[in-house]
């Protein structure tokens, strides 16, 4: 009870089950890309005037979608949310596929918590703001970093071209 009283954050059970009216944003972002699924409405003031076209409450209208995934979509259609996504997967499978250490796991708990935050709010798709920066930085940090087994291939005497010559010729 009192972690719910916490959460609510005096604003009631209306605000928590609606994710402080987010699902509402979501919705009228999904009735806008209904409208134009492949290309969107562009970047900045096409998404916000698409909303305002499908936004139902008076006393406010978004500024943006309040998803990283939605935003994009409602932004660059479908190809847009394709390259977020690609964005996004790349950067996971780069904590998938590599090592250890502590420079690694702590690019990827900065990427655990950027992708989380993404749920909430547009990070790279709207704007270029602190966090989005936190996305960048982690992602150069864990898609740049080759991991120890491709440097140990890669410093083998076979991948060294004068000894491969060496070897043809002998």
């Amino acid at each position: 009870e009192s972690l719910v009283k916490y959460l609510e954050r005096g604003q009631g059970a209306r605000n928590l089950a609606t994710l402080s009216e987010r699902t509402m944003v979501w919705h009228a972002s999904f009735m806008a890309i209904d409208r134009r699924p492949w290309i969107g409405y562009g970047f900045i003031a096409g998404a916000k005037n698409a909303l305002r076209d499908c936004w139902s409450a008076t006393n406010w209208i978004p500024p943006h979608a309040h998803n990283e995934l939605i935003q994009a979509v409602l932004s660059g259609g479908i190809i847009g949310g394709i390259l977020v996504l690609a964005l996004y997967g790349r950067a996971w499978w780069a904590v998938w596929r590599g090592g250890g250490g502590p420079k690694r796991i702590f690019l990827a708990i900065v990427l655990l918590q950027v992708t989380i935050m993404a749920v909430i709010m547009p990070l790279i798709s709207l704007q270029f703001s602190k966090i989005s920066g936190l996305f960048l930085l982690a992602f150069f940090g864990l898609v740049a970093a080759r991991p120890s087994v491709v440097k140990e291939e890669m410093s083998s005497p076979a991948f060294v071209p004068e000894t491969q010559e060496l070897a043809r010729s002998a």
